[in-house]
């Protein structure tokens, strides 16, 4: 049964989300309380009106468009200015979660919550303030924090397109969360190697990422948290990414490979390092197997790949990673017919092989458009992982948001 508090936020009407006017597409909500700002400090008399008619229309005039330039030029935005660093303590009472959320977030709505709903929450807004203390309290926030069912695995989505009546809505999905162990128990399988080693091609890799190991044997025997759960579920993903780069793209394992067991490339193949980008991936796969077979016979063991580590917020910061990125960029590669409607900056994207292996050194998603890869390395950055050099300057020169503290 739900609250008097939680209806009240789940029944609230909502804002309009645009004006119509093209300049302002990037900063409709800041338009919108412009506008009424205006209006609500030129109010004046009858007598005032007829005597300043032409003066008022002049100036009304002026600072309409004054006030479109700045939204064009990216002068107004909605930012949220909180606290720099605030403390989190969970919430004992959905009330006083989604209480905190408004008052302290800023957020405007939440919907769909249960009093039953109290870990999810705790959950997100935790998510949050960390997002927000690495931002120093400077950050973009969502609109409304919906809950609902969706109908596939998808952790959560956000709507960032401005222009959308639907914009700055956070979508988390009651599907993964309010089953989440059965969920482990079908992606996992309980497979006691799936975060030990991975095998690609006949070639067996070890894999140096000991906090799953552990979070999967507290979760088989009861005692891992609900937190605990989330993150095992996003280590997993971790897991099936590093499969497939080592599969489709393997440049970025071969180059922690050289550093790690100080391997002088040309004397296996006669190929350097910057070649090795514009190969193919069945010349990059070969390279890799005789590393591999090179460390083997070496060392008597299979080579160990790093693995970056992964909290349970990881899916929060992604999404919230596109909050923060408010320059329009392509959609991903999926929604776009056989390359006949890509947008011009997805063209491009594709067209770059070096880019895309780049930005699969950070995570397969990656490749689906630039905007994946900004909200992909936001979240690994928030993670507290240390990106390469290669995708630390394509993450800069796509003008990813900047994180203050790291």
């Amino acid at each position: 049964m739900q609250s008097a508090l939680l209806n009240a936020y789940i029944n609230k009407s909502q804002a309009p989300a645009s004006l119509a006017a093209p300049v302002a597409k990037k900063e409709v909500d800041n338009v919108i309380q412009k506008d009424k700002y205006i209006k609500s400090n030129t109010v004046a008399t009858q007598k005032q009106k007829k005597t300043k008619k032409v003066s008022d229309f002049v100036s009304l005039t002026a600072i309409v468009a004054t006030a479109a330039y700045l939204i064009y030029k990216n002068k107004f935005s909605d930012l949220k200015f909180l606290k720099k660093h605030i403390d989190f303590t969970p919430a004992k009472t959905v009330d006083e979660a989604i209480e905190f959320g408004l008052k302290t977030l800023k957020i405007e709505e939440y919907s769909g919550f249960n009093e039953g709903d109290l870990d999810v929450i705790n959950w997100f807004n935790e998510g949050l303030v960390n997002t927000s203390n690495a931002l120093k309290g400077k950050i973009r926030m969502p609109k409304k924090i919906i809950y609902s069912a969706i109908n596939d695995d998808t952790v959560a989505g956000v709507i960032t397109d401005r222009k959308s009546k639907y914009f700055g809505r956070f979508r988390l999905n009651r599907n993964v969360f309010s089953s989440i162990d059965e969920k482990l128990k079908s992606r996992l399988r309980l497979n006691d190697n799936y975060f030990k080693r991975v095998k690609v091609n006949g070639n067996v890799f070890d894999v140096a990422c000991d906090e799953p190991q552990r979070l999967l044997d507290a979760f088989k025997n009861g005692n891992a948290t609900y937190n605990e759960k989330i993150q095992l579920y996003e280590y997993a993903k971790t897991m099936y990414d590093l499969r497939d780069n080592i599969f489709e793209s393997p440049i970025f394992i071969i180059k922690n490979l050289i550093k790690k067991y100080d391997i002088d490339l040309k004397e296996l193949c006669d190929i350097s390092f910057e070649e090795l980008y514009y190969k193919s991936n069945g010349v990059q796969a070969d390279v890799l197997a005789e590393i591999h077979n090179h460390v083997f016979n070496k060392t008597g063991k299979n080579p160990v790949i790093d693995s970056y580590q992964r909290s349970s917020f990881n899916t929060i910061y992604h999404e919230m990673g596109h909050i923060q990125d408010i320059i329009p960029r392509a959609d991903a590669i999926y929604k776009f017919n056989d390359g006949i409607d890509y947008p011009q900056d997805l063209v491009k994207w594709l067209n770059d092989k070096k880019n895309i292996q780049i930005a699969r050194s950070v995570s397969v998603y990656c490749e689906d458009g630039p905007g994946e890869f900004i909200a992909e390395a936001f979240a690994t950055i928030l993670d507290g992982n240390k990106l390469n050099d290669e995708a630390i300057n394509l993450y800069q020169s796509l003008l990813g948001p900047k994180i203050s503290n790291k």
